[in-house]
């Protein structure tokens, strides 16, 4: 991933990635597209984890419009 060598080279001191869906959501069949995406994705954020960079990587969930359990007000 070029822009970790870049990141080392501009002496960036934490580098913030936003991940791939967790793995709880990958039942659905999004088709190759969408799991080549997943592929390149997963190899960033390995190539990330054994840079040595001070990191964040971000693993979001998925958006819904569903009424959300358990929330008590």
């Amino acid at each position: 991933m070029a822009a970790i060598g870049g990141a080392k080279y501009a002496g960036v001191r934490r580098f913030v990635l936003v991940s791939v869906f967790p793995e709880a959501w990958r039942e659905r069949d999004e088709g190759e597209g969408f799991e080549h995406y997943i592929r390149v994705k997963k190899d960033a954020d390995v190539k990330l984890t054994r840079s040595g960079l001070d990191r964040v990587i971000l693993r979001d969930v998925p958006i819904s419009d569903a009424v959300a359990a358990n929330v008590h007000r």
